[in-house]
């Protein structure tokens, strides 16, 4: 038990006029006003500091185990916001502070909050790398 966090990559073929070929990842998919892909990109555990930024900037505050959508944009904001406080240690409490909650893990600002602060800007920055702009995001956690 505990938090478990996952980011997708979401793929809808509502808009599209005619079946279209795209690469995911190695695979090419064909998709069509009929498919909807979501693969998984990403994985945190007990990375609660991580889950509330998701929480509060893209989700209203509501916290309930839902599909949040999450933009480029906002990763890119959660990017830059994680390496402000690699840089400054002292910005952590302020920009990315951790959250209580039921097995999410510690709330202390010790080495593993800092291994997923850099797991996160690693991995933020290899999926803008590797997908690049127009493509939509979802994020989800449980626990």
């Amino acid at each position: 038990m505990g938090l478990d966090m996952d980011l997708y990559i979401s793929i809808d073929g509502y808009d599209i006029k005619s079946p279209t070929t795209i690469s995911v990842g190695e695979r090419q998919v064909t998709i069509d006003n009929n498919c909807y892909i979501k693969k998984n990109i990403a994985y945190w555990r007990k990375a609660n500091a991580i889950h509330r930024w998701f929480i509060n900037m893209c989700a209203e505050g509501i916290d309930d185990c839902q599909d949040v959508y999450v933009s480029t944009a906002d990763l890119k904001l959660l990017l830059y916001t994680c390496e402000r406080v690699k840089d400054n240690n002292n910005l952590a409490e302020e920009l990315l502070p951790t959250l209580e909650g039921f097995f999410f893990g510690s709330v202390e600002y010790d080495d593993y909050y800092y291994e997923m602060i850099d797991y996160t800007i690693k991995t933020i920055k290899e999926v803008l790398d590797y997908y690049g702009e127009g493509f939509s995001f979802i994020y989800r956690a449980s626990w």
